[in-house]
């Protein structure tokens, strides 16, 4: 895993947006800001699983059940509350879902209300390469690139709203791929 930009975080808890394309994103993530006290919402499906269901909520990480509206605002709101009082950095991916094909899909811009809620930086980054990882053969490396881009910071989140905030973290990562 290549890694650039660690250097422009934030010392405090932040939401944490990249582009998403593979289930091994949040792990790549994870393991490099391991400091961070690292946690992502996740499409409830992945909850299913008893070992991984434990692990995820032993890691900040909350469940997102997009049939509920109800308890999807509910999620949001844990999440922003982790931030706010800096228990935990929350990272989403904006897409809604991994995206196998070229380019972004639109950003959903619920996913800047953890922000919101929580007048919390965001931080955005990309990412290249991930769903290589099960293709390539254990004989074969697989590069993957994670670049953390740009933080908007806390002022630029509270005096824009969510579709806004979803446009120009979309733009920063759409000029970095």
């Amino acid at each position: 895993v290549h890694v650039s930009g660690l250097d422009i975080l934030p010392d405090e808890k932040f939401l944490f947006v990249c582009n998403h394309r593979s289930a091994m994103d949040p792990l790549i993530t994870m393991g490099i800001l391991r400091d961070y006290n690292m946690g992502f919402v996740a499409k409830k499906s992945i909850y299913k699983v008893p070992v991984i269901a434990n692990l995820m909520h032993r890691c900040y990480c909350l469940c997102l059940d997009r049939k509920n509206i109800r308890e999807e605002a509910k999620t949001i709101l844990r999440a922003g509350k982790l931030v706010k009082e800096q228990r935990a950095s929350i990272g989403i991916y904006p897409e809604g879902t991994r995206n196998k094909g070229e380019g972004l899909l639109p950003f959903l811009g619920g996913s800047f209300k953890i922000a919101k809620k929580a007048n919390a930086p965001i931080v955005v980054a990309s990412i290249k390469n991930p769903e290589k990882i099960f293709k390539d053969t254990i004989f074969k490396k697989t590069h993957v690139y994670l670049d953390f881009l740009q933080v908007i910071d806390k002022e630029f989140v509270a005096s824009h709203n969510t579709t806004e905030l979803s446009e120009e973290a979309r733009q920063i990562i759409a000029e970095k791929l």
